[in-house]
Formats: structure tokens, sequence, C-alpha cells
């Protein structure tokens, strides 16, 4: 096969996963989370917050107090913005596609290395990400 089948191929095997339901959900969390205001404004005050408390405690004069201010601070955010409904549905949905690009990948690998069995027997077209689904972890 020559290199512009193979990048015939691996551009349909993008456009599969362009068009798939995961990125479509993937790129709708990712714009609800861009459009949720008060999160956006926790993860923009955690990251001053953090700039705050490297400065806090690079300076010839340190104030225990303000550095432990700072840090209950983010830390209140970062549990804020983790329990986000937005940040936990785009974090799932970012994971599902990362998913899929990694079981695309171990697929092309299997083949690549001799061990798949074709798309029907590889080891990688069963796998989920659970070892006990894939024929073990390597």
């Amino acid at each position: 096969m020559e290199k512009e089948e193979m990048l015939k191929l691996a551009a349909e095997i993008g456009r599969g996963v362009r068009d798939s339901e995961i990125m479509k959900n993937y790129l709708k969390t990712e714009a609800d989370y861009g459009r949720d205001a008060e999160l956006q404004a926790a993860i923009t005050e955690y990251s001053v917050q953090q700039k705050a408390l490297e400065g806090a405690n690079s300076g010839s004069f340190t104030d225990p107090a303000v550095s432990e201010a700072i840090t209950k601070r983010m830390n209140e955010l970062y549990g804020y913005i983790s329990r986000s409904a937005s940040f936990e549905a785009f974090n799932a949905a970012r994971n599902a596609l990362g998913n899929l690009l990694d079981e695309i990948n171990r697929a092309m690998m299997a083949e690549v290395s001799g061990e798949g069995g074709g798309a029907e027997g590889s080891d990688a077209a069963g796998c989920t990400g659970d070892c006990a689904h894939c024929g073990g972890c390597r």
C-alpha cells in the first residue's frame, strides 16, 4: 500500500471520529463549559490566586498567614470547579474522546506490530479502556 492510500485511510478514520457521537458530545460539553460564566470566573480567579501564592512565597519577606489564606481560597475554588456540572460533563466527554483515540491507536499499533488479527480479531478491537476487556493490560 502506498503512502497516499494510507493517508486517505487515516483521513477517513479522522472523519469517522469527527462525525461520531463521542466527538459531538465532546464539542457540546466543551461549548457548555466555555459558556458557564460562574465556572470560568472561578477558573480565572484560581489562576490569579495561584500566581499570588507564587509571589507570596518567592520574596524575601513571606507571610505564612497570607500563603495559608491564598491556599485556603484556592482549595475552595478547586472544590467548586471540580464539582461543577459543566466541568464534570466536559471532563467525562474529554476522557471518552481520549479513550476512543487511544483505542484507535492501539488497534493500528497491533496491526503494525503483527499482533492484530484484523479488525475483528485484534485484541484492541474489544478494548474499552478496562484491562479486563482487552485480554489484559500490556
